[in-house]
């Protein structure tokens, strides 16, 4: 089952409807938000109405305020009827009733609440993952570099490309060759007793569970940082990999995943990532609970 706002309005699924010359369709034209809920709960809402907001200011898709766009998720939430866990997803896109791109348009906004898939609220994620590293780049000096932008079908390309190779994940290094991210999350490395992640000058995504969780590392001083630039290269990540180092993968639906595999490597898990897995894992329940 799934639960549709759309404009306002509650809706059933049949009446959620894309003209066929809107830019959102055709051109990739919007930005959208995924956010987990535990038994009709947002967790990190304000942090992911701020990403859209700034994106949306960005990219000239700014015309529902944070209220309306906070007001929707928990009406459509308060619809849902299914199990504990939900993916809330927040969609703003450019509409319009004719094609080209100086036609005369409009903005919408959709919120999708459906059942989600991954570990409960408090419990550790399970299924460890399984990395390639994917033949793509990241531009991290592209327009859409820090907005999570429905123009998606790279990160889909590459995702399915490690899928075929049997992984689970794939993750880009950018155009300069420095460790960027994952085509659906932010990664985090351990060695020698210190978790490391990419910059976002790498081109990452500016992840909300990646702020979350060197939140978290600084309130218990745990050795976490971002990587300086020119840091991450790919001969220092297969370093890492090959030597005994750790990874794991952040983000909204995963959490903390720790990587079993890195391309050829097999990985353990890292005694400072499990410490990190089960404090923000604390502090979710605490922010969640009612």
């Amino acid at each position: 089952m799934s639960v549709l706002w759309l404009n306002g309005q509650i809706l059933d699924d049949s009446q959620g409807q894309v003209g066929a010359f809107d830019p959102g369709l055709l051109l990739g034209d919007g930005l959208f938000e995924t956010i987990a809920a535990y038994d009709r709960r947002p967790f990190a809402l304000p942090a992911h109405l701020d990403r859209l907001e700034r994106s949306g200011r960005a990219l000239g898709l700014a015309a529902f305020s944070r209220e309306e766009l906070e007001a929707a998720v928990f009406e459509a939430l308060s619809h849902w009827d299914g199990g504990e866990l939900q993916r809330v997803r927040v969609t703003l896109w450019r509409a319009s009733d004719a094609a080209g791109l100086g036609a005369e348009s409009r903005l919408c906004a959709s919120v999708i609440v459906s059942e989600g898939h991954g570990p409960l609220l408090g419990e550790p994620n399970l299924e460890q993952a399984r990395v390639v590293t994917s033949a793509f780049v990241r531009n991290e000096l592209s327009a859409l570099t820090g907005h999570k932008a429905t123009s998606f079908a790279e990160n889909v390309h590459a995702l399915r490309a490690a899928q075929a190779a049997g992984a689970t994940e794939a993750v880009l290094f950018n155009s300069s060759g420095q460790l960027s991210e994952g085509s659906m999350s932010n990664v985090v490395l351990e060695a020698d007793g210190e978790l490391v992640t990419p910059p976002l000058t790498s081109g990452c995504l500016p992840g909300i569970t990646r702020a979350f969780a060197l939140s978290v590392a600084e309130h218990l001083a745990l050795p976490f940082r971002q990587a300086e630039a020119g840091e991450l290269t790919r001969d220092e990540v297969e370093r890492i990999v090959s030597g005994g180092g750790s990874a794991a993968l952040l983000g909204t639906m995963r959490n903390l995943q720790h990587v079993e595999s890195w391309d050829s490597h097999t990985l353990e898990r890292g005694p400072v990532l499990q410490i990190l897995e089960r404090a923000m894992l604390t502090e979710m329940v605490a922010l969640v609970s009612p």
